[in-house]
Order: structure tokens, then sequence, then C-alpha cells
């Protein structure tokens, strides 16, 4: 189906930026180049189809569509003000939450495929401070070994997937409201407060089953209903006059790591 969308873009081969038909005269005069394979481009400008780049005695390229729609995100992007980011879900085995809601930002700085250690991310956006990477995904997304070094660099990343069977997206005010503003087109790669709540949380967890080891060795005289009784730390609750602490007290304790709670 992409194939039969005809690309009204073209590369220019000094400039190496994208120029569409309608700006260029027809033929080979208009100069174009493939942003994909390079070959020659003629301008078609006829009166019964719509105005469009063919190559020039070679076959049509399977990735000329592609190419174009990933370099016109690319460029919508270098020149934007702002950018809508989508929410930031968070979901574990026990439930499920929104850390930020879907919002939209000021782009500071843009920064156009700037290698980051061993990656080359397409965008790269700075807004109040932070950095966000951004991949604008055709054809080719991003798999699981980029993931996993985006994770390691610790900046956040999204993917924005620009569908090459809608030929809609050709035009550029379409795109640049896909591009900047929709949000079911986009998607975290990589969130770097999902992730710091995700390491918190691993955190809590390994510290409960730490004092859960400490309290089943109490025994029942000690330990009972969640109270542990005669905390040798700080005992702030008294049940039948004798002084207590809640389980959950000892998880956040920072005391119970100094004194021995089996005393």
């Amino acid at each position: 189906m992409a194939a039969t969308i005809k690309n009204p873009y073209g590369l220019h081969p000094e400039t190496g930026e994208l120029v569409h038909v309608g700006e260029v005269p027809k033929g080979l005069d208009c100069g174009c180049i493939c942003p994909a394979c390079k070959s020659p481009l003629q301008a078609k400008k006829g009166d019964k189809r719509a105005h469009h780049f063919a190559h020039h005695n070679v076959p049509e390229c399977a990735s000329g569509l592609q190419t174009t729609l990933h370099l016109l995100g690319k460029e919508i992007l270098a020149t934007a003000d702002h950018f809508s980011l989508p929410a930031v879900p968070f979901r574990t085995d026990a439930f499920h939450a929104v850390l930020a809601p879907a919002q939209t930002v000021e782009i500071d700085t843009v920064v156009l495929e700037q290698r980051l250690e061993d990656i080359i991310p397409d965008i790269i956006l700075t807004s109040g401070g932070r950095k966000l990477m951004v991949e604008i995904a055709v054809t080719h997304f991003v798999d699981a070994v980029k993931e996993e070094k985006i994770k390691k660099l610790g900046i956040s990343a999204l993917e924005i997937f620009v569908d090459p069977k809608i030929p809609d997206f050709l035009d550029y005010e379409r795109l640049q409201r896909l591009v900047l503003d929709d949000l079911d087109s986009k998607l975290w790669i990589y969130n770097a407060q999902a992730a710091a709540v995700e390491k918190d949380i691993e955190k809590y967890l390994r510290r409960v089953i730490e004092i859960r080891k400490v309290v089943e060795g109490y025994g029942h005289e000690r330990l009972h209903g969640g109270r542990i009784f005669n905390c040798p730390v700080s005992s702030y609750k008294t049940r039948r006059g004798i002084p207590y602490v809640d389980f959950m007290s000892c998880v956040y304790c920072q005391g119970s790591r100094l004194v021995p709670c089996n005393n």
C-alpha cells in the first residue's frame, strides 16, 4: 500500500534539505535526489495526478518514503518551541499509578543526531534543564539492545511512530501536529522518573525483608499482630501499659540498623 503513495519531497544535494515538489521546476531541472538511495529525481507536475517526485531511469526505491518521513520529523522538531509529553505510567503486580499527567513543555534547545557514548539519538531536546531523547520510528523501532543503552545513560527517551501507510502524514501541517501535539503516537522507551520510583520501591522491599527476618526472631512475647513490644529504639505507643511500635515503623527506622533489636 505504501508503494502507491507518491512522494512530494526530494532532497537538495547541496544543502541536504528536503524540498517540496511545489518549490522546484518540473522534470530533471528540479535538481533533486532521492532522500534514501540518492538517485536523481524528476518532478512530475502534470495536470492529471498530484505533483510528486519520481526516480529517473531507475526503479522506485523501497525506502524513499520512509526516509522522507523520518527526515521531516526531525526537521519539525528542530524548529519547534513546544512538545507534548504522554503521561508517565507506573505498573507493578500490586498497583497501577500515573506518576505524571500528559503535559506540553517548552523546548529550550534541540540537537540532532549527537552522539551520547555509543548511541546517536535522532533528537535531544532540553526543557527546563532536563534532557529528553526522541526517536522517530517509521519502519525501524528501538530494539532491546539500544533500549538497554538508553537505560544506562539514565536519560528519558520516547519514540514517535509515523505510519508510512497514511498519506496524510506527507502533509507538513498534519505531520507537525502528529510529532508535536499528538499523544497516541508517542511511547516512553525509558522514563527517569519511573526508574527512580522503581528503584525506591526495590530499596523499600529489601528493607522490609531485612526487618522481617529480624522481627521473626523475636518470638511471640515481643511480636503480636504486627506490633513489636519493648522496642529499644522508639516505643511511642502503649497497649495495656506495654510500649510498642508498628512493624512498618521498623522499615523506616534508621536506629534499628544500629541498635540490636533482639535485646
